[in-house]
């Protein structure tokens, strides 16, 4: 994405980021119910990239001005 969440002054402009956040680790799954596996890549490690899935919910802490997302994410 690019963007730093942390850095916006908008609340509806962090909201609509954190959603991206979400909807861009979120793990889909196909028509047996088996997760598909995501790829990401981390710039200490260019052309390097992982498959992984969501293993659990997110777990969320959400206050005034301040959100904290924690996703546990399995490489496979």
């Amino acid at each position: 994405m690019g963007r730093n969440i942390q850095n916006s002054c908008d609340v509806t402009t962090s909201t609509d980021m954190l959603r991206q956040v979400v909807q861009l680790l979120m793990t889909h799954r196909d028509e047996y119910n088996k997760p598909i596996p995501k790829r990401i890549e981390f710039s200490n490690y260019p052309d390097v990239y992982w498959e992984y899935i969501l293993e659990d919910t997110f777990d969320a802490e959400i206050e005034i001005s301040d959100y904290t997302v924690k996703a546990k994410l399995v490489v496979v």
